[in-house]
């Protein structure tokens, strides 16, 4: 379980099919050839959004000393902010085909 109590995922799937064609003609030599490929990812990553001020007095140069007075000066350590991501579903398709003459 990740820190906001949801279970994680990511999953990565490949299909792929392909196949070719020879034939020989007099002193020609053809080919053909197809292949077709789906690729699939699910997934649901998360991140925290919510904002957290990470103040540092007393262990950041040229802070105040006092946690009240940096985050009032703006002299803050770190800030962290997320943003909400949803959950992907994606899916793409490849399609490729030749012709070749010897």
């Amino acid at each position: 379980m990740d820190p906001l109590g949801q279970d994680l995922f990511a999953y990565n799937s490949s299909l792929q099919l392909s196949d070719t064609f020879a034939k020989v003609l007099d002193t020609h030599a053809l080919k053909l050839g197809v292949s077709a490929e789906r690729v699939r990812k699910d997934q649901n990553f998360r991140n925290n959004e919510q904002m957290t001020f990470v103040l540092g007095a007393g262990w950041i140069p040229g802070t105040t000393g006092n946690d009240f007075a940096d985050l009032l000066t703006g002299r803050l350590a770190q800030l962290e902010a997320g943003t909400t991501a949803v959950d992907g579903s994606f899916e793409l398709w490849n399609l490729d085909v030749f012709v070749q003459d010897s």
